[in-house]
């Protein structure tokens, strides 16, 4: 059954129908007779047979024109090369998770760097928070809160 959907490979389907009706060795008009039965009837592909070829004198060249015409050829990719190289291009949850904790160490140092003597050691608190992230726990308000006054007081 063709349905017309975005989803349907129309070439693939068509060989199909075309190899089923050379094994029976059916003329023109049988073949035309079994297109027209074999797509959904309330989908894209049943509307344009109904609107165009139901009734008429086409010859089946004439058809299969005007179906290439409405669902071209999709371009044939193999499935193992395309999940390869989406997989080499996303990124693993501990990837980003060390790419997380790599930045907020180099932002802690450079805060840290700006701090006066005495100050808290904001590398100590941003790895705190990170580390309830990373656990799944909510950081407090207040701890949060230490992390942002901590290092805009010292600006």
């Amino acid at each position: 059954m063709f349905y017309g959907n975005y989803h349907d490979n129309a070439a693939d389907w068509l060989q199909e129908l075309e190899c089923f009706c050379i094994e029976r060795n059916w003329d023109t008009s049988k073949k035309l007779q079994y297109f027209g039965i074999r797509k959904a009837v309330c989908e894209p592909a049943g509307y344009w047979w109904k609107g165009n070829y139901k009734d008429s004198d086409a010859t089946w060249a004439e058809v299969k024109c005007a179906f290439h015409a409405i669902w071209p050829q999709k371009e044939h990719v193999p499935t193992q090369t395309n999940q390869r190289a989406t997989n080499e291009s996303r990124p693993t949850i501990e990837d980003e998770v060390e790419r997380k904790m790599e930045k907020a160490k180099l932002w802690a140092e450079s805060e840290n760097a700006r701090a006066a003597d005495g100050a808290p050691d904001v590398q100590d608190q941003v790895m705190s928070v990170t580390q309830n992230q990373e656990r799944g726990r909510r950081t407090s308000p207040a701890e949060l809160e230490s992390v942002r006054g901590d290092s805009s007081n010292q600006r």
